[in-house]
């Protein structure tokens, strides 16, 4: 999977929070957790390709830039 978002500059209050332990490269995150949620602020490099993978639930809003994914085989 292609993805492709500007570099966002997060504010400090974000950068200052844990940084997410993420595998793909071009991909940071700061992440906000409880014990029964988690928030990830995640700057991806346009150059970066997040392999397949699966998620119980997932939203997401794009601050600058797109994202193209599929879902269920579907874009």
């Amino acid at each position: 999977m292609r993805v492709d978002i500007l570099r966002h500059d997060f504010p400090n209050i974000i950068t200052s929070m844990p940084e997410a332990d993420i595998k793909f490269d071009g991909v940071k995150g700061w992440i906000a957790q409880g014990d029964n949620h988690q928030i990830v602020f995640l700057e991806i490099k346009s150059s970066a390709e997040v392999s397949e993978h699966s998620h119980k639930a997932q939203w997401g809003i794009v601050v600058e830039g797109e994202v193209m994914f599929h879902v269920i085989g579907r874009e």
